[in-house]
């Protein structure tokens, strides 16, 4: 068994590096894999290796990605817009005398998914990681995509805190970044050519207010994360807090040069034998 349980994290991981990985949220688990056109139908079932282990280990790989690829300071940066944007577009909302009351939550929720539109792309700007709002959409609506390295994602606001709703409730966004994904792509103008290049990690950043009420401390920033769904859009197969990411970056120590001190030497008086 030891041995069985061995040879699947091999196969795990030649599944990823080859971009042969693909998970169901079925219960029963199910990892195909293809290497060299040599194909291991059912693998999981096979070793008898439980879902949780499988999830357990994809999670593990995509946090791994995420802080590999992406820098800190993105996080921090978009940490911190997202809290400030809370604040600041409920201020804005609630003394409004031109929205009835009955809209105010309505409107807020437009006014928070927009203005966090903005601060991906600001968070990426600033931290020198590619973005653009011109690849992922229509003409009607088009969304902000952040990739690099084997890292892509776009974002999304659920309206209430601990009501996080299944990938099906994102299905066009998340679809539309998968048929972006399988369409061959042109570098055009001014997009990072680095952003159509094939990622494997392809997620959504979730973000919600700490309560349901329409008041100042339930509408503060309550949860902020990095989310990748299921193939069949049923379930989420990773959920990465922002706190989980940023723990995760090992922290580089400072190392202090190390200064010899100088020994002035005593002059010779020519007394010395």
């Amino acid at each position: 068994m030891i041995l069985a349980r061995s040879l699947l994290s091999s196969l795990f991981i030649l599944a990823i590096m080859h971009n042969r990985f693909r998970i169901s949220s079925s219960k029963r688990p199910k990892l195909y894999i293809s290497i060299r056109n040599v194909h291991y139908p059912e693998i999981a079932s096979l070793f008898k290796v439980s879902r949780m282990e499988i999830d357990e280990q994809y999670r593990n790989f995509v946090l791994s990605t995420v802080t590999s690829d992406l820098p800190e300071p993105f996080w921090r940066r978009l940490g911190e817009r997202a809290k400030f944007i809370y604040g600041e577009s409920y201020s804005s909302v609630a003394s409004d005398p031109a929205l009835l009351v009955e809209q105010k939550a309505q409107k807020l929720l437009q006014e928070r998914y927009f203005k966090m539109e903005h601060a991906l792309m600001a968070a990426a700007r600033e931290t020198a990681v590619p973005a653009s709002a011109k690849l992922i959409g229509d003409n009607l609506c088009h969304y902000a995509l952040v990739g690099r390295g084997r890292v892509e994602f776009t974002q999304s606001y659920v309206k209430i805190s601990g009501d996080m709703p299944t990938p099906a409730a994102f299905r066009k966004q998340l679809a539309q970044m998968a048929e972006f994904k399988r369409a061959p792509q042109l570098a055009l103008g001014d997009t990072p050519s680095e952003l159509i290049e094939p990622k494997k990690v392809s997620g959504i950043v979730l973000h919600s207010p700490a309560g349901r009420n329409f008041n100042g401390s339930d509408q503060m920033l309550g949860a902020i994360g990095f989310f990748v769904a299921y193939e069949d859009f049923r379930g989420w197969a990773v959920r990465l807090t922002l706190g989980e990411i940023l723990a995760a970056y090992v922290p580089v120590e400072k190392r202090e040069d190390r200064v010899i001190p100088f020994r002035k030497k005593t002059p010779k008086t020519g007394t010395e034998e």
